[in-house]
């Protein structure tokens, strides 16, 4: 069974059905030049050899860069090679999550809150821990927990006291959990944007463009959610075998940098996903207890472990 079989069954019967996320393009700085400009000189003063004071000199060079870097994103092919090196210098990525989940068919409607944690060392690892669900008016505390340590995917469910260890990458593969079409947790984090095109139709679109909340009460607060983001839509090319047959990314750019802000996927059972993060924050350092998800001890959990090949 291949790498993305495995994956591909964990995301059909989990949360994990499509999110993508991507982050992290930095801006270059222009260095201005040390030597004294046409005219000047360590004499007495006198008139320059122009009228245009270097502070004008320096505004304009800064203007022009401020249009060359908005240029710069002009397609979402543009976009795609400006997250090629997002992971450069990152070690560790943090975040709150809302998952909002609509179910075509059935029309049923579950919302979950928690925090997400990344550690961007090899292999790759990451876990999503809930601690919230909605169902229509009901909220109620819940503890679910799903990680990726580079070999197992991990589900722990403290109300059904049920936990499952997966094998889905053999000892001595690898694999990205965050590659588009590889991972169920595809956050494509220095991916080469030619990976990306070979599989996808990318589109650069207006941020507000075919947004729907699943709720439609929300729709104003999500228009303002995604207010001064990019939205990347991809669609698999004809014959890629894909679960989501829609992905839409929207990135916001802060301090030179595109982070990821929200995703709504779509996929062939026509079930919405609406994943936004909240408070982004970047080495900041992870707590012992991010990425644990230890097996339990006590008495009453049912605890399986399933590896390949049995």
């Amino acid at each position: 069974m291949s790498i993305m079989n495995n994956w591909t069954q964990l995301a059909a019967g989990g949360w994990t059905a499509g999110w993508v996320w991507a982050a992290c393009a930095g801006m270059v700085a222009m260095p201005l030049g040390s030597g004294l400009a046409p005219g000047w000189d360590d004499a007495a003063p006198k008139a320059p050899a122009c009228d245009i004071s270097v502070k004008q000199v320096v505004q304009g060079a800064d203007e022009e860069k401020a249009v060359e870097a908005e240029k710069e994103i002009a397609t979402a092919e543009d976009l795609l090679r400006a997250l090629e090196d997002s992971d450069k210098d990152l070690t560790d990525l943090t975040a709150g999550i809302r998952y909002d989940l609509l179910k075509g068919i059935a029309g049923d409607q579950q919302i979950r809150v928690g925090e997400v944690a990344l550690k961007n060392t090899q292999p790759r690892s990451f876990a999503v821990k809930f601690r919230e669900l909605q169902v229509g008016s009901r909220v109620e505390t819940i503890a679910q927990t799903y990680a990726f340590d580079g070999r197992f995917f991990v589900e722990k469910d403290e109300s059904t006291k049920l936990y499952i260890r997966r094998e889905v990458v053999r000892e001595g593969e690898a694999t990205d959990p965050l590659k588009v079409g590889q991972g169920p947790f595809p956050l494509p984090i220095g991916q080469a944007a030619t990976e990306i095109l070979g599989r996808y139709d990318a589109t650069l679109v207006e941020a507000t463009a075919g947004l729907e909340a699943n709720t439609p009460s929300e729709q104003a607060a999500l228009e303002g959610f995604v207010a001064e983001c990019k939205q990347l839509v991809l669609v698999p090319k004809a014959g890629t075998n894909a679960d989501l047959v829609k992905i839409q990314l929207w990135y916001r750019k802060v301090d030179g940098r595109w982070l990821p802000r929200m995703a709504r996927t779509t996929n062939a059972q026509e079930d919405v996903a609406i994943i936004q993060l909240i408070n982004i924050k970047l080495n900041a350092g992870l707590s012992a207890d991010a990425l644990a998800a230890t097996a339990p001890t006590e008495a009453g959990w049912t605890v399986r472990e399933e590896r390949l090949g049995e």
